[in-house]
């Protein structure tokens, strides 16, 4: 009997026991449930498990931080006491929250007059370019400046993907290289800088302005020429207004004496420039002059004027009366009536840069252009005997200069009116023409 009393005693303790185990393993916990835009997904003990897992996730799409990158997904807690059996498991959680967050990367996009340009990264980098764009135009050292874009230039967040961004180098690049291709034409034997012009329908001013470091006036063969500006993307306006000393020149004049022969000068009073400040405001378009305007000017010192004298006495030249063959070439056009018209002297065709000599020893009276004749040089070989050397490219003789026989006066050229490149020459014999070929060997 007292042994089924133990027995029953054992059986109570030990159903004691067990219940009170269950009563432990079934007590209520606290814990955090978790809410993506309003569904409950789950339960967690500590939810700086989600945070940290949330935070891992933006990380990764933001590239660490390189782009912008905003959560779309609600995510809030409710804090209560639930089962511990509902708590989820770490790598459970982290699959259910990878799989409902939503995020949108957004990008800074340039405009140019409404139209898209690039999309940067951040409004920092946007910025950043816009800035080195004017920053190029910027001259340090000047009293005022302003910088503006011609076009309506706008920064805008907009959405976007990681294929839809571009990095600073390649945007650089693309404003660099403009909107045109850049075309070019490679020198050839006998090229100058006025025939590429006429041939490509430019302006010798279009061509010096896309070739800026460039030499034009010594064109080599094989040198590579720019044959246009290509269209920026987005040009600069800069406005810089300055201070500058400018020297007023001083004027000189001319005292004719009867004592000097022509072309010969003497100083008489030496005269001096003057200084002016002058506040200039300049406003350039990519860096190329686009206007001038002149403020103010403030006299600092006034210029005084240079006296020379110059002689009015003609110099006696040694002309051997017979005249020499003053070009080499053929005679195109005689001495005579021409399609109406009286024609004063002949034609002699040659190529351009043809030495023009002079027929005899001489004075030069005129050296100058003169209308229909062009570039011409007359020279007086006394006893009223001048000779006229007209359509000249190039004159190397000067008034009032004595000439000999032969003497290298002028170059063949086709200035004035001509049919081609010649020597257009005349005799005179107290003013009035007469035929130059019985002087002459041709």
């Amino acid at each position: 009997m007292d042994q089924i009393k133990r027995h029953k005693w054992l059986i109570g303790a030990i159903a004691i026991v067990l219940a009170f185990v269950y009563s432990l393993q079934s007590a209520p916990v606290e814990a955090y449930k978790i809410i993506l835009n309003g569904s409950e997904i789950g339960f967690v003990s500590d939810k700086t498990i989600v945070e940290n897992h949330v935070k891992s996730l933006v990380d990764d799409y933001s590239k660490n931080g390189l782009y912008e990158v905003e959560q779309l997904t609600t995510l809030t807690y409710e804090l209560g006491l639930v089962a511990e059996s509902d708590i989820v498991d770490p790598n459970t959680l982290s699959t259910l929250i990878s799989n409902k967050m939503q995020y949108q990367l957004y990008g800074y996009q340039i405009t140019i007059d409404g139209q898209p340009f690039y999309t940067l990264k951040t409004r920092a980098e946007a910025d950043a370019l816009l800035t080195k764009i004017l920053n190029q135009y910027y001259l340090d050292g000047d009293m005022a400046q302003e910088l503006n874009f011609l076009e309506d230039v706008q920064v805008s967040k907009i959405e976007s993907t990681v294929n839809g961004i571009s990095d600073f180098d390649t945007v650089w690049n693309a404003y660099e290289n403009g909107k045109e291709e850049l075309l070019t034409y490679k020198v050839e034997k006998g090229d100058t800088t006025w025939d590429i012009a006429s041939r490509f329908g430019l302006s010798i001013d279009e061509i010096a302005a896309a070739n800026k470091d460039q030499d034009l006036t010594r064109l080599q063969i094989g040198q590579v020429i720019k044959l246009n500006m290509p269209q920026e993307w987005i040009n600069v306006r800069s406005t810089v207004q300055t201070i500058e000393d400018q020297p007023i020149l001083a004027v000189t004049y001319y005292e004719k004496v009867d004592t000097m022969f022509v072309g010969d000068y003497k100083l008489k009073e030496e005269g001096s420039d003057g200084l002016k400040k002058v506040e200039v405001k300049t406003t350039y378009v990519n860096g190329i002059r686009e206007h001038e305007q002149i403020l103010s000017e403030e006299i600092v010192k006034e210029p005084t004027s240079t006296i020379m004298l110059t002689g009015t006495k003609w110099k006696e030249v040694a002309a051997t009366g017979e005249f020499t063959n003053p070009t080499n070439g053929k005679v195109t056009s005689r001495f005579g009536t021409r399609w109406g018209r009286m024609h004063e002297g002949i034609d002699i065709g040659a190529p351009v840069g043809t030495a023009i000599r002079a027929a005899d020893a001489g004075v030069v009276t005129s050296s100058q252009y003169i209308t229909g004749y062009g570039y011409t040089v007359i020279l007086d070989h006394g006893k009223g005997i001048t000779t006229l050397y007209g359509h000249a490219s190039e004159l190397l003789v000067v008034v009032g200069q004595t000439v000999q026989k032969n003497e290298l006066i002028a170059r063949v050229g086709t200035s004035g009116s001509t049919t081609g490149a010649c020597l257009h020459f005349e005799v005179r014999r107290n003013g009035t023409p007469i035929d130059p070929l019985p002087y002459l060997n041709y």
